[in-house]
């Protein structure tokens, strides 16, 4: 997800990391655009306050995802894809009808509610 300087906020190891996306210039990804109009603002403040908050990576999700515990959440810990569901979701931009625990990067790729802008490697749109 992109914040408000142009670099990105990257839900990692060690939390969430504000890196610069040609970091990754040689992978390839998915870039996707939400489709109606929303308060960017909105987002990136709340953005801001989950970045100040963050505890680090949330490794419990993948014994959640292994295991279907859904109880093991940690709402100060993110993995990469649920980052930017709860900015959404949160925010009154709903991405499913139902709130999801184990949100994956292919289901904000595959909702209707966004469209793909980009698909390539990351030096292409540098």
């Amino acid at each position: 997800f992109r914040n408000e300087v142009g670099g990105i906020w990257d839900p990692t190891i060690g939390g969430i990391l504000t890196s610069e996306i040609k970091k990754y210039a040689d992978e390839k990804i998915k870039i996707v655009q939400w489709k109606g109009e929303l308060d960017g603002d909105r987002l990136i403040t709340w953005g801001v306050k989950k970045w100040a908050a963050s505890k680090g990576y949330d490794y419990l999700a993948w014994i959640g995802f292994l295991t279907g515990m859904k109880a093991l959440e940690d709402e100060d810990r993110w993995f990469c894809s649920e980052f930017p569901y709860w900015m959404f979701q949160e925010n009154g931009y709903k991405i499913t009808t139902e709130d999801v625990t184990f949100i994956y990067p292919s289901d904000l790729a595959r909702s209707p509610c966004f469209e793909t802008v980009f698909e390539g490697k990351v030096r292409e749109i540098l």
